[in-house]
């Protein structure tokens, strides 16, 4: 587990997507349980993941880029939001 990584993936989620904190952390968890399978955690190596990863993997590898500061990506931010929508829909606990 890379903190400072999970650190900017909240605040990027914050600041750019305007979720609570408590959003924040859900999306996370789940970005992380996408990453186990793969063989990877929340960190700079699979933020370059992309699409070997998998389809929805993508997504969460593209959060990940852009959190860290990577350059282009191909998936687009609209496909990012609903996926984040739908990622709290399944698993957002109140």
């Amino acid at each position: 587990m890379n903190a400072i990584t999970e650190a900017k993936v909240r605040t990027f989620l914050q600041n750019w997507l305007h979720y609570r904190p408590v959003q924040c952390n859900t999306i996370v968890r789940v970005i992380r349980d996408l990453a186990r399978p793969a063989g990877h955690e929340i960190d700079d190596r699979f933020a370059g993941a992309g699409l070997g990863a998998g389809p929805e993997r993508a997504v969460a590898s593209t959060l990940i880029d852009k959190a860290i500061g990577g350059g282009g990506c191909s998936t687009a931010d609209y496909e990012i939001r609903m996926h984040c929508e739908k990622w709290l829909r399944e698993n957002f606990n109140y």
